[in-house]
């Protein structure tokens, strides 16, 4: 009896070895394929690269971050991130554009001296830009765009894209003249609310110089200032308006003003 309990005894612990040898093998085999293989995350960057081309952002997105998760030393990490943020970008929509704006800022802050900082610091304001409603609504997305626009054409003056953020700032500022405009022509024209509208056309005045109504803000805040019986002051706004101005609809109306 014994001799029978021991040699179950040693069969049970000889499976148990064998068990745990073949569990342990089975978790290298693992651990290995899931190892870094030298070469292969420029083979994953491709291979998502190409799927976004064709528009398969959710695939793309999930290659771009094996090479993230995986490759962290590689030369492609700062590319796939930037690529993510590229992916929610050209997909569009509000949820997506904030998705990209918030991996551009990772971007910028982990890589500020990669050479397409500029690139994605003009991403940044675009992606916002694309969020603009209509100027008579609400512009606080306008007014985020134009912050990041002037903050990028402080630190890209050497940059290609230059040009191109100084034509999306005058864009922005012209909505945000216009928003400013009807504010005030509102406040004039409805309210009689004349110190209310005075500080919106000041605000244009001295925030938007390339405003196209511009002449007609100088005849507003001099009107705004002949009723709050400011005539000196508004004297040097009709003055303005009709030296810069002489071919606007408003400098003859600025020009009586400064004769009476």
């Amino acid at each position: 009896m014994r001799c029978r309990v021991s040699v179950y005894a040693l069969s049970v612990a000889i499976l148990a070895l064998a068990v745990g040898l073949s569990g342990c093998g089975s978790k290298d085999k693992v651990k290995n394929e899931n190892a870094p293989i030298p070469g292969r995350d420029k083979e994953i960057y491709e291979q998502a690269s190409v799927k976004a081309r064709k528009g398969r952002y959710d695939e793309s997105r999930l290659l771009y971050n094996v090479v993230i998760s995986t490759y962290p030393d590689s030369e492609y990490l700062p590319l796939a991130k930037l690529a993510i943020a590229d992916s929610f970008y050209l997909e569009g929509g509000t949820s997506n554009l904030e998705q990209a704006i918030g991996g551009y800022k990772d971007f910028a802050q982990y890589f500020p001296t990669h050479p397409r900082i500029c690139d994605v610091k003009h991403k940044i304001a675009h992606s916002l830009m694309r969020q603009m409603g209509a100027y008579n609504r609400d512009a606080s997305k306008a007014r985020q765009a134009e912050f990041q626009l002037k903050a990028a054409l402080q630190s890209c003056q050497m940059s290609a894209f230059k040009p191109q953020i100084e034509s999306d700032l005058k864009d922005v500022q012209q909505a945000l003249g216009l928003h400013e405009l009807d504010i005030a022509r509102f406040y004039i024209n409805n309210r009689q609310a004349y110190k209310a509208g005075e500080s919106r056309l000041r605000d244009i005045i001295v925030q938007y110089p390339f405003f196209s109504y511009y002449d007609e803000s100088l005849y507003l805040l001099g009107v705004t200032l002949i009723e709050q019986e400011q005539p000196e002051e508004a004297s040097e706004y009709f003055t303005k308006l009709v030296r810069d101005f002489p071919n606007s609809e408003f400098s003859k109306k600025g020009r009586d003003y400064l004769e009476k």
